[in-house]
């Protein structure tokens, strides 16, 4: 099972760098649809009949699983399965202090016999395109271990944003033998070397054959690298290896600056000369990937010392810089968790300066004090509210670490609030407006 899943996820990982669907795998049967589940089959802890589906309106009801579980057991064989969830956000509250970030549904998949979760997935206001839509969310699970147990869907709702939960969809998907991944692997192998490599970089091409977005060249090239890694792990081969051998020393030569001081480039062409564009976040992050990936399954010595180097010098410079990838002495990206100083003396010398931004931020404030004990959670936020209708940057510059530490602290406080303490708290409103529709 563990040779057969790599050898996938290898196949899956080639499959990336090439056009979609012009390779399938030979004699790949269909999905089968094992069976589809109303929402008037599930039992409810919250929400009302919608007609189509289970809805849910954030102005009447409690947070609780639309969909609890199906009144009729599901019992599935050994397999593959994906569980497809027809879902949709309402229309209300259409805005709000991080709106986008609500949650709208949580979707589970439970092994209700070992009472386990199997798995989960979140689906926030930003994931659907448009309200009252409805769209299909799935989640993949396994029956191995589970011969005989009860599988249970569910779709929980927070309470924050109206939404409807539909059908839900059992589909048994196809298993193709090894052999046939194997086989699609190397014919997309082949395919990349003979048409899409440029200057030893994965690249995409325009119809008439030129390189295209050389700029994601090296984040390609790291995925491949990766998925060649994964191959070569269970499917000793020396085209693979090769392969692998050439895609490493071309993440090498997109390695460029001094050895004090060097910087992954996005591209480098057969002259020397590498990609104008500053490096991204993705192009760091793919080429640490590939590195980690490839240096196990290497046999190489000179390739191996070779990535050690190279890892040992972009570490030793992030750690030094503090995660801030520089050229020419400028900040160019920044891979850290946190703002870096720069990015917080060019925040506050916006708010100070100008009068747009400061309105803009000011008016968020006043706004938000509406919803949440906000002096309690925040108080240093009287500071900095003060600041800003003064525009005063000497005072601003005093209150940016109390006011950069008050503002996330205070997004956790408001999710946690919203999802649970203040629940009926937050607009009164809502009671006084149960007649209107939850769209």
């Amino acid at each position: 099972m563990k040779t057969l899943s790599l050898v996938a996820v290898g196949a899956l990982l080639l499959t990336a760098a090439a056009p979609a669907g012009a390779l399938p795998i030979p004699d790949d049967p269909p999905v089968e649809k094992v069976r589809a589940i109303p929402a008037a089959e599930f039992d409810h802890s919250t929400g009302r009949d919608g007609g189509h589906g289970w809805e849910t309106d954030h102005r009447l009801h409690r947070p609780g699983y639309a969909l609890l579980r199906p009144r009729d057991p599901l019992l599935l064989e050994p397999g593959i399965y994906r569980a497809v969830f027809e879902v949709r956000r309402g229309k209300y509250p259409d805005s709000g202090f991080l709106h986008s970030a609500f949650g709208v549904f949580r979707l589970e998949l439970w092994d209700a016999t070992d009472r386990r979760l199997i798995g989960s997935r979140e689906l926030q206001v930003c994931d659907f395109p448009s309200p009252n839509s409805f769209e299909g969310r799935s989640l993949t699970f396994s029956m191995q271990g589970r011969t005989g147990h009860i599988v249970e869907p569910r779709v929980y709702w927070p309470g924050l944003v109206n939404g409807e939960a539909g059908e839900v969809t059992i589909e048994r998907l196809p298993i193709a033998p090894p052999s046939a991944l194997e086989e699609k692997a190397r014919r997309l192998a082949e395919r990349i070397r003979r048409e899409h490599l440029e200057n030893g970089f994965v690249v995409s091409r325009k119809a008439g054959g030129e390189p295209d977005e050389l700029g994601d060249a090296v984040t390609y090239t790291g995925l491949y690298a990766t998925a060649l890694a994964w191959k070569l792990s269970v499917a000793k081969d020396a085209y693979t290896e090769e392969s692998l051998e050439n895609a490493m020393e071309a993440l090498h030569s997109a390695v460029k600056g001094t050895p004090e001081e060097p910087i992954i480039t996005r591209f480098v062409a057969a002259d020397g000369n590498p990609h104008p564009k500053s490096p991204s976040r993705d192009v760091y992050t793919s080429f640490f990937l590939a590195c980690a990936a490839a240096y196990p399954v290497l046999e190489s010595p000179s390739l191996r010392a070779q990535i050690r180097l190279d890892v040992d010098r972009i570490a030793t410079r992030l750690l030094t810089e503090n995660w801030v990838v520089r050229g020419a002495g400028h900040p160019l990206v920044n891979l850290g968790p946190h703002f870096t100083a720069d990015e917080v003396r060019d925040g506050i010398s916006k708010l100070a300066h100008d009068p747009n931004a400061a309105k803009s931020a000011l008016r968020v404030l006043r706004r938000v004090q509406h919803f949440v004990p906000f002096y309690d959670l925040w108080p240093g936020v009287k500071d900095v509210m003060t600041a800003l209708e003064k525009r005063d940057d000497k005072k601003l510059t005093e209150v940016v670490v109390p006011a950069a530490n008050g503002v996330f602290f205070l997004a956790d406080e408001v999710i946690r609030i919203l999802r649970t303490d203040a629940h009926d708290d937050i607009d009164d409103r809502r009671v006084r407006s149960a007649d209107l529709p939850a769209k």
